[in-house]
């Protein structure tokens, strides 16, 4: 017997021999080597009225284990207890370990421990806990931390390479949750991954079926004003054909009112409001669009045929112009008189400026030349015609300038030079001869595979994990270690 263990031991037989309260007997039998009657015992100079077996040391020269257990393995195999704590009480503590120490060790290895658990199997548990409750909301681990800088678990896998696990969960019911988190916020410094355990990215989700998709709800208004709505983040690949637009498409769907709100698909086209992106246009809207400026090489409109509907679009471009001109119409007759007046809109004059007046006349008679001129300008919201002969048919054309607030603000500058970094490069290089990639805006360049691309893996706990770095590796406590 190791001599720390005589002397504990007598330190206990003696102890127990001098209370008066306690009766030491044996051996009675080989597998009752001590045993006491009416006790408490106590071994150390302290007493705890309501401990039936109390150790007590202030340790102050070297340090000191005041209890210590060990059981062997039996060449049975049978599981041993070295240390068994038990109790049927409701509010009962089967096992309690308290470390009443109110300052820092200053030893980040050492640091105060109300109970410490260690295992040096490959495939140990330092530390199991068990609810066994088949109902209720029972607990098995409860932390509490009540610093207002504390961290009521923490967990760290030493290990400097491998696929470690700080924290894992995991849950045999459908509707369970392997994490749960509530109240104030949560961080992640690295890569997170959901049904995704290598993430190549800041946050990867992959479903069961290989198809993407984020919800997001939004509760009711108060009031109930505005229900409670839900949206989507989907990529879908292997529910829909390869020769679907859908294949691959990543989309926002409006899962409440049942529509795809915003599509992108594996060609670069766009939809809002569709999911069917036409012909080779990189966007399609479906609705209408409000828009500052748009730079454009040509604007044109496009509508189903109208003597061909079925089979036929019809395009028209649109007018260009070096100003912001707006161009208006419209056909009136000169009276007996020879005179007409043309009203305009009352905005007319707060949004144009500088205008410029054209006139045709309209006369299938052919009986002679009719003239016509403006003999009144634009003023006060209109203007008069006259023509040489009476009761003619005159069209009109009226331009204007914008000089509206906006305009004013932000002139038109026909002529630009280019930016540093896109000279030398053109807007569409196919029409001068030149490759795509001379463009300024180039072909997008091919990205890395999705993980999606990748085969699923379940993870799987090493039987082989590498030695841990950092702090030396743990021993049992009784030969030295922590």
């Amino acid at each position: 017997m190791n001599r720390s263990h005589v002397r504990a031991t007598l330190i206990a037989m003696g102890c127990v021999c001098g209370m008066a309260s306690a009766q030491w007997q044996g051996p009675l039998a080989p597998n009752q080597r001590m045993v006491y009657n009416n006790g408490p015992v106590f071994v150390g100079p302290g007493s705890l009225g309501t401990t039936l077996f109390d150790v007590q040391e202030n340790a102050t020269g070297s340090r000191v284990i005041g209890l210590h257990a060990f059981v062997g393995t039996p060449t049975n195999g049978a599981r041993t207890t070295a240390l068994w704590g038990e109790t049927n009480n409701p509010k009962g503590r089967a096992l309690q370990g308290f470390n009443f120490a109110t300052t820092a060790s200053g030893d980040s290895n050492n640091p105060a421990t109300g109970i410490w658990a260690e295992t040096a199997s490959p495939t140990g548990q330092g530390l199991r806990a068990r609810a066994t409750a088949a109902t209720g909301n029972s607990h098995a681990a409860y932390f509490d931390a009540a610093s207002t800088s504390a961290t009521a678990v923490f967990a760290d896998a030493t290990a400097s390479s491998g696929t470690t696990r700080g924290v894992w969960g995991n849950v045999e019911s459908p509707d369970g949750f392997a994490g749960y988190f509530t109240g104030g916020r949560n961080y992640f410094e690295g890569k997170v991954g959901i049904g995704w355990n290598l993430p190549s990215d800041f946050l990867v989700h992959l479903a069961s079926n290989y198809d993407t998709e984020l919800a997001l709800t939004s509760g009711p208004a108060v009031g109930g004003s505005i229900p409670a709505r839900t949206w989507s983040l989907q990529s879908s690949t292997v529910e829909i054909a390869s020769t679907n637009p859908l294949c691959g498409s990543f989309q926002i769907i409006d899962r409440t009112g049942g529509l795809s709100r915003f599509l992108i698909t594996t060609g670069g086209q766009v939809g809002i409001g569709t999911n069917a992106p036409s012909g080779n246009s990189k966007l399609t809207v479906s609705g209408n669009i409000s828009a500052t400026t748009i730079d454009s090489a040509l604007k044109f409109f496009k509508i189903d045929h109208p003597a061909d509907p079925n089979n036929k679009y019809l395009y028209h471009a649109s007018i260009e112009s070096s100003e912001m001109l707006n161009l208006y119409t419209g056909n009136t007759q000169t009276g007996p008189d020879g005179y007409a007046v043309v009203t305009l809109p009352a905005w007319f004059e707060a949004l144009n400026t500088d205008f410029r007046y054209q006139l045709t006349i309209v006369d299938e008679s052919d009986a002679g030349w009719i003239l016509a001129k403006v003999v009144s300008k634009i003023r006060d919201g209109q203007f008069t015609i006259r023509t040489s002969s009476p009761n003619t048919e005159v069209s009109w054309q009226v331009t204007g300038v914008r000089h509206d607030a906006w305009a004013q603000k932000n002139p038109m500058q026909v002529e630009k030079d280019k930016e540093s970094q896109n000279r030398g490069k053109m807007l569409y290089p196919e029409a001068y001869g030149l490759p795509a990639n001379a463009g300024i805006t180039p072909p997008a360049e091919k990205m890395p595979p999705s993980p999606a691309a990748l085969p699923k893996k379940t993870p799987q706990l090493s039987s082989s994990a590498p030695a841990p770095s950092g702090p030396a590796p743990l021993v049992p406590a009784i030969n030295g270690g922590r």
